[in-house]
């Protein structure tokens, strides 16, 4: 059975690959509690216990992640070489 994570970032791996995450970095990343709304890495609601981290795309689409999650993307963005930290 896989662990948590590599089911994440596999998951997060998948949604790179169709375009269903962005392909580059934020400029700016913003954190608060959730509200309840899907993570766009582990698609689990971000509960209001939870940090939230947030950033807008340029067509006016808003990216949300558990800590975790943009963590996790970030990570992959990276080990594929599409940006530096």
């Amino acid at each position: 059975m896989q662990n948590i994570r590599t089911v994440i970032t596999e998951r997060i791996s998948a949604k790179l690959d169709i375009g269903d995450l962005p392909r580059i970095g934020p400029k700016k990343m913003w954190a608060s509690f959730g509200n309840n709304t899907a993570c766009d890495g582990c698609g689990k609601p971000i509960l209001k216990t939870d940090i939230e981290y947030e950033f807008n795309l340029g067509d006016k689409q808003t990216c949300r992640f558990h800590i975790g999650c943009a963590g996790l993307w970030q990570a992959e963005l990276q080990r594929r070489g599409l940006v530096e930290l």
